[in-house]
């Protein structure tokens, strides 16, 4: 009889134990950073295209706009995580025609979320 209840205790410890890592692994494949959540979120996807002006520290661009006059200035976009992290791959200079996608992030900021050199 004691062998028994020990038996069942192992057993249940034993499940529990699994229990709590499939938990776990469940909320980290669920974790995103708060960046991935506010762009995922975001419905409203705007594609664009214009004149690569200039990198502005290591996660923003300026970017003047297909069509809109010369004496507006260009808009500036923070560069997503990823984007920015490849940024030098594609190999911008001033002047270089870029087609983008962005959206509008939490704090109200244009996020570049694709970017790519346009050859013509």
């Amino acid at each position: 009889m004691k062998q028994k209840k020990t038996l069942f205790v192992a057993i249940a410890v034993l499940l529990l134990m699994l229990l709590a890592v499939a938990v776990a692994v469940a909320y980290q494949t669920g974790q995103e950073t708060e960046e991935d959540k506010n762009i995922e979120s975001e419905l409203d996807v705007k594609t664009d295209s214009g004149t690569f002006v200039r990198l502005i520290g290591a996660d923003q661009v300026g970017i003047r706009i297909s069509g809109v006059p010369e004496a507006i200035p260009p808009r500036v976009f923070r560069l997503y995580e990823e984007v920015a992290a490849n940024f030098d791959t594609l190999e911008l200079e001033e002047g270089d025609q870029v087609r983008f996608s962005y959206s509008i992030n939490s704090q109200n900021e244009d996020v570049i979320t694709e970017i790519e050199k346009i050859f013509n």
